[in-house]
C-alpha cells in the first residue's frame, strides 16, 4: 500500500528498515531468553524477505512488456551472491557473536542487520527516480488516493477475476509450500545426525544457488515461449526433486 502511494522508495526501505529492527530483536530475545520476543523478532525480520520480494516487481515498472521477465529475472540473479554466500557466513557470525558477548546462534543475525541496514539506506539514497512514480507518470495513470485502507481484498478479487493472474497466484503459493515445508526440515534432521553449522551452511547454499542462478534463463523462456509452460516445467522440476530427495 505504501508503494502504491508513495513509490517504491518508501515501501522497499521501510521493508528493508523493519528486517533491520527485526533481527536487534532476535539478538536480544537470545539474550534474554524470551521466545515471544523471537517471534516478533522473526516477524519483523521477515519484512526484509518482504521487500526482497517486491524488488523484483520494481524491476518491471519500467520494463517492455516483451521483457518483463528478463527484467525480473535480472534481479533475482542478482540475489545469488548474497543467498548464497550468507548462509556460509553463519560460523563466522558466531565468532562476531562471541567477540561482542553475544549467543554465538544470535551473532549472524548481528550481520543480517548490518546488510539490511545497508539495502535500506541504498534504496532510500540511490533508487531515483522512484521507477514506480516514474512509470505511472508515462502512462497518465491518476495517482491513487493515498491511505485508502483495504489493499489485500481488492487485489484477490482482481486476482479470482482473471485466470492467468489466479494461475500464477496458485503456482505461487503450491511451489513455495513445497519448497518451504522440504528446505525447513532439512537443516534440522542435518543437526539431528550431528552435521556441523559450516555443512548445513554449504547445503542451504546450494538450495539457494539453485533457486536463483537459473533465474535468467526462466527469464528469457518466459518472453518467449510463454508463462504457462514455464509454470508447469517448474511443478515437474519440484516434483523431481521432492521424490529424489
Amino acid at each position: 500500500r505504501l508503494s502504491v502511494s508513495y513509490g517504491r522508495r518508501v515501501g522497499l526501505g521501510l521493508g528493508y528498515g523493519l528486517a533491520v529492527l527485526g533481527a536487534l530483536l532476535c539478538v536480544l530475545a537470545a539474550e534474554t531468553g524470551s521466545f515471544p520476543l523471537l517471534l516478533v523478532g522473526s516477524a519483523l525480520f521477515g519484512s526484509g524477505s518482504t521487500a526482497g520480494l517486491q524488488a523484483r516487481y520494481a524491476a518491471t515498472d519500467l520494463a517492455e512488456p516483451g521483457t518483463r521477465g528478463r527484467a525480473l529475472s535480472t534481479v533475482v540473479w542478482a540475489t545469488t551472491v548474497g543467498a548464497v554466500v550468507g548462509p556460509n557466513l553463519v560460523g563466522l557470525g558466531g565468532w562476531v557473536g562471541g567477540v561482542l558477548g553475544v549467543e554465538e546462534l544470535a551473532g549472524p543475525y548481528l550481520l543480517g542487520a548490518a546488510a539490511l541496514a545497508l539495502a535500506a539506506t541504498g534504496v532510500l539514497a540511490l533508487l531515483r527516480p522512484d521507477p514506480l512514480l516514474l512509470a505511472r507518470e508515462r502512462a497518465g495513470t491518476p495517482p491513487p488516493v493515498r491511505g485508502r485502507r483495504g489493499v489485500l481484498r481488492p487485489g484477490l478479487r482482481a486476482a479470482a477475476t482473471s485466470p492467468p493472474a489466479l494461475l500464477g497466484l496458485a503456482a505461487v503459493v503450491v511451489g513455495h509450500t513445497a519448497m518451504v515445508t522440504v528446505m525447513v526440515m532439512t537443516p534440522i534432521h542435518m543437526d539431528h545426525g550431528h552435521a556441523s553449522l559450516t555443512v548445513i551452511g554449504m547445503v542451504i547454499s546450494v538450495h539457494v544457488l539453485g533457486m536463483y542462478a537459473f533465474a535468467p534463463i526462466v527469464g528469457v523462456a518466459v518472453d518467449r515461449i510463454g508463462r504457462v509452460p514455464v509454470i508447469v516445467a517448474g511443478g515437474v522440476v519440484l516434483l523431481l526433486a521432492t521424490a529424489l530427495a
